[in-house]
């Protein structure tokens, strides 16, 4: 009997021993997750942009092609690959978008401060230095590739306002083509807005990844200044005594959908 059981203990002993040993075998680790407290990285954002305007008076219409380029920055959060607090620092060279809207400009040959009629027709092109500030919230790696998506807002001053297009005059009608005007005086110097994205990362190779994806931006902060020109029914601009009749307050905001390029390493 005791022999039959010392037999049994040992068959059980090395069904344990050997079965551990298969499945280890089998066992395929898990990869190892890129937790660095800081990423940094190179971007470049082609985009399409336009103008929202929020008077009457103001028809905003049209887009115009932009671009951005700068560094980026993840900082991991509750150190995890998963969470990332996304920022960085962008040079935007053209922002804006189309504007039509009446207006006055100085007298062809008239009196200082007498004023006539026009229908004012430019792209507006706004420079930024841009300030993303986003939550972003990644997925583990399938295979080489991990998908994000990203919520927050983004700042921006602007370094430079230039108006293209032209001026349609009213009394003996006249088409004035302009090029490059400075129109700083009449743009903001801050603009803000929200900021939403998803994209993908591939992992190259090591601590390399190349990033792609799209974001949409909406402002909700003006980036006009001054006063819109009442105008009447058929768009001319009301003068009172050869004086522009001021209205409300010009007020417009910034909208674009960029595609982001991007390599960190």
């Amino acid at each position: 009997m005791m022999k039959r059981i010392l037999s049994i203990c040992a068959l059980l002993m090395s069904a344990t021993l050997v079965h551990p040993q298969e499945q280890q075998s089998d066992f395929q680790p898990v990869k190892q997750q890129d937790v660095r407290p800081i990423r940094l990285g190179f971007v470049a954002t082609p985009a399409i942009t336009w103008l929202t305007a929020e008077n009457r008076e103001l028809d905003s219409k049209g887009v115009r092609a932009g671009f951005s380029f700068g560094v980026m920055m993840d900082f991991t959060l509750a150190q995890s690959a998963n969470y990332a607090f996304s920022t960085g620092l962008m040079y935007n060279t053209l922002d804006g978008g189309r504007l039509r809207h009446g207006d006055v400009v100085p007298l062809r040959g008239g009196n200082p401060g007498q004023f006539e009629a026009v229908t004012r027709d430019v792209s507006l092109s706004m420079q930024y230095v841009q300030i993303p500030m986003t939550l972003k919230l990644k997925t583990n790696e399938i295979g080489y590739m991990s998908y994000f998506g990203q919520l927050g807002m983004q700042a921006g001053v602007n370094i430079g306002s230039r108006e293209n297009g032209e001026y349609e005059y009213f009394e003996n009608p006249q088409r004035v083509i302009i090029e490059r005007e400075n129109v700083n005086d009449q743009t903001q110097l801050f603009n803000a807005g929200l900021l939403v994205g998803l994209g993908a990362e591939y992992n190259v190779t090591g601590n390399t990844y190349l990033v792609f994806g799209v974001n949409y931006y909406r402002g909700f902060s003006n980036v006009l200044k001054g006063n819109v020109v009442q105008v009447n029914e058929d768009g001319r601009p009301i003068l009172d005594g050869g004086l522009p009749v001021s209205g409300s307050k010009r007020r417009a905001v910034l909208s674009n959908i960029t595609l982001n390029l991007a390599v960190i390493f």
